[in-house]
């Protein structure tokens, strides 16, 4: 049995911590589409409004992430940083 090298194994690893984050929103645009969706001889189809609606939501989830981006505190340039002795 091959094992994984060690760069792949960080690359998915670092992948999996993002998942839970996309499962939920993916969860809740599942919500959002199903919610006007018609039933027909047990089968959901889904109206057009229910993917405007959805598409809605990731253009919020857009927006909001771009707006959050102004929180990030800019970095400093190596000249700037201050720096002194270890402990």
């Amino acid at each position: 049995m091959a094992t994984l090298h060690s760069y792949w194994r960080s690359r998915f690893d670092g992948f999996l911590e993002t998942l839970p984050g996309a499962a939920v929103l993916t969860q809740v645009a599942f919500a959002v589409v199903a919610q006007n969706s018609k039933v027909m001889k047990g089968t959901a189809f889904h109206v057009d409004d229910s993917y405007t609606d959805g598409l809605l939501l990731f253009a919020g989830v857009v927006a909001v992430a771009t707006l959050l981006i102004a929180l990030i505190p800019k970095a400093k340039r190596l000249d700037e940083a201050e720096v002194g002795q270890a402990v």
